[in-house]
């Protein structure tokens, strides 16, 4: 019979992981793709830097920054990606490639406050406003066809996707200017 201390032990470690690595997700991502552009090649990496990150999770040390040490393992595995299954001549050296991570890590501190500031800005949009956002530029449908499906001209399309974008700007500053995030 398992030890029930044991299991309550692995299962405490195994939320502090996911937590952990949903904050760092978006992070390793970018960095993996930045590198990786074959974008299947770079979801293959990212899945294998987070099996790594899990099963190694026991001996990561909680005083170091989480994000610090699964970018470590992630650009390990960006490495062995490059050796193993890179043909390309212009393979990037190691100066590189940490370049290229420190400067993911930067950027990402820099627009995640802005993303979650966008996030919860879209969450308050009215709904039309909303669906007209999200068929625009998650769907990607081109602006006459929204015209046409929306029963308005191409201009009057134009003009309220204008109107939602400058209300979302002027929500994100003001959120952004009470964290005390400005620019």
């Amino acid at each position: 019979m398992p030890d029930h201390d044991a299991q309550t032990h692995d299962n405490a470690d195994f939320g502090r992981f996911t937590r952990s690595w949903a904050a760092s997700h978006d992070q390793v991502r970018l960095y993996v793709e930045s590198v990786i552009w074959n974008h299947h090649d770079a979801e293959d990496v990212v899945q294998e830097i987070a099996y790594k990150a899990g099963r190694g999770y026991a001996s990561y040390d909680p005083e170091r920054p989480f994000g610090a040490w699964v970018m470590g393992i992630a650009k390990n595995e960006v490495r062995v990606y490059l050796r193993t299954r890179s043909r390309d001549r212009h393979a990037f050296d190691d100066g590189l490639l940490d370049l290229l991570a420190d400067t993911t890590t930067r950027t990402y501190r820099e627009l995640s406050p802005r993303s979650a500031a966008l996030r919860e800005c879209m969450r308050q949009l009215p709904d039309p406003a909303k669906a007209l956002m999200s068929m625009r530029y998650v769907d990607q449908t081109q602006t006459p066809k929204l015209a046409e499906r929306l029963g308005m001209t191409t201009n009057a399309v134009h003009q309220r996707l204008k109107r939602v974008r400058e209300a979302l700007a002027q929500c994100i500053r003001k959120r952004l200017s009470r964290e005390g995030i400005h620019g």
